[in-house]
């Protein structure tokens, strides 16, 4: 009798080490937004997507299709993902009512708190919340330090959209945001977060300002005022940290000497 009980609970021992020891069930994902599926493979968890749109890497070896607005439901049903990711609420209600999919994640992605909670989200869904919280305070350390030595910097920014028709940011928009919490003057007419503005409105400021450009545009405009290269940035992921130093490098190149006389 004795002897049966050790054989059972031996067995019970084996079954028990035998199903912790069986992976957590794939995780099949899709990513309905190009920002978002940066901040997964920023994560290292690329294997796990199954479908992305067709504006995200080429380089990705999954089927891409969709927009982020616009997809078609039954290429999401084939992949048979256990969880969607998007941004566009629209697309997500669609999603949801044609599956019935319970797992369909959607992000607002518009601010950089918008994008910290974006990342612990998806450190939570990825079961990287550590990672996350590490490269969270990583960033907000660099940021402090960048911060400190823009003190004072004595020009504007003009952050250029595109040009035809002339579309700048503010300091609403997510790029907008980061620098004018690293205590740099973004130069705008409104609140909103992007605005149409006149080439006269431009060309006509009497003080000297930096313009910044979406590496894409290129520098089309020919004005008197100072021209950074094309660092202008809008990815709300944490990749935006290797435009903020490309951009601060060229900002510094603006930067007057300690004992030298402010810019008027």
């Amino acid at each position: 009798m004795s002897q049966c009980i050790y054989v059972r609970h031996h067995v019970y021992l084996w079954l028990i080490l035998f199903v912790f020891s069986l992976p957590l069930s794939a995780q099949r994902i899709i990513s309905m937004s190009p920002a978002l599926t940066d901040m997964i493979v920023d994560l290292g968890q690329q294997d796990k997507l199954v479908g992305v749109t067709t504006y995200c890497d080429p380089d990705l070896d999954v089927p891409h299709f969709g927009d982020g607005f616009q997809v078609s439901l039954e290429m999401v049903h084939q992949q048979q993902p256990t969880d969607i990711v998007v941004q566009n609420a629209p697309l997500a209600e669609r999603i949801r009512a044609h599956n019935k999919h319970p797992h369909v994640h959607q992000f607002i992605l518009r601010s950089y708190d918008d994008m910290c909670r974006a990342y612990q989200r998806l450190g939570a869904l990825l079961h990287k919340d550590a990672l996350v919280q590490s490269q969270l305070l990583d960033i907000e350390e660099e940021l402090r330090h960048w911060r400190h030595q823009l003190k004072g910097f004595p020009y504007s920014l003009v952050l250029v959209v595109q040009t035809s028709p002339l579309m700048i940011a503010s300091s609403r928009s997510f790029a907008g945001e980061v620098l004018s919490n690293l205590g740099l003057n973004i130069l705008q007419t409104s609140d909103k977060p992007y605005q149409t503005v006149s080439r006269e409105w431009l060309l006509g400021r009497q003080k000297p300002i930096i313009m910044i450009y979406q590496t894409a545009i290129g520098r089309r405009l020919q004005t008197q005022h100072h021209q950074a290269e094309g660092t202008y940035f809008e990815r709300p992921n944490l990749r935006f940290m290797e435009d903020i130093r490309r951009l601060i490098l060229e900002l510094k190149r603006f930067t007057p000497a300690p004992n030298a006389n402010p810019v008027p």
